[in-house]
């Protein structure tokens, strides 16, 4: 279970790099020509990267709680 935990470690860390790239390019926004077809890709793949490690994240989670002994109440 420790290699889970390690592997949930570093995909937080991923995770909250591209939040703050999400944050940057939201700054960028009002900056920049939103019908241009480049800032709309950037913007649409950092999306998907964000949706990909959230759900590897949450994927870890779940492994990590299979191996959690379930309380007695």
């Amino acid at each position: 279970m420790d290699w889970l935990v390690a592997a949930l470690f570093d995909v937080e860390e991923r995770l909250r790099e591209v939040m703050l790239n999400l944050r940057d390019q939201q700054a960028l926004a009002s900056a920049i020509d939103r019908d241009d077809d480049l800032f709309a890709s950037l913007l649409s793949t950092s999306l998907r990267t964000f949706a990909w490690i959230e759900d590897q994240r949450n994927g870890l989670i779940e492994a990590i709680g299979e191996h959690l002994p379930l309380s007695k109440n």
